[in-house]
């Protein structure tokens, strides 16, 4: 869950999981001046663009991380 505010300035609170959870989490880390890289503590399990397209793209595994099961919004 992660409160903000909207641009009215009222605060809600948002409840997320699947892509638009990890989308927060990486735009929340910006805002807290961490980058992607700096969370990477196995360099080996990176992958080259040629396998991603060709065994991680549009996979049954992909497409099932990409979904938004659930969304819950509040307003104070």
């Amino acid at each position: 869950m992660i409160e903000a505010y909207n641009e009215k300035a009222d605060r809600f609170s948002l409840s997320c999981d699947g892509i638009l959870a990890r989308v927060i989490q990486h735009e929340y880390d910006h805002l807290s001046g961490i980058e992607f890289i700096e969370k990477i503590f196995d360099y080996k399990k990176m992958t080259t663009t040629n396998y991603y397209r060709k065994n991680i793209k549009n996979s049954k595994g992909q497409l099932l991380a990409s979904k938004i099961t659930k969304i819950e919004y509040k307003k104070f």
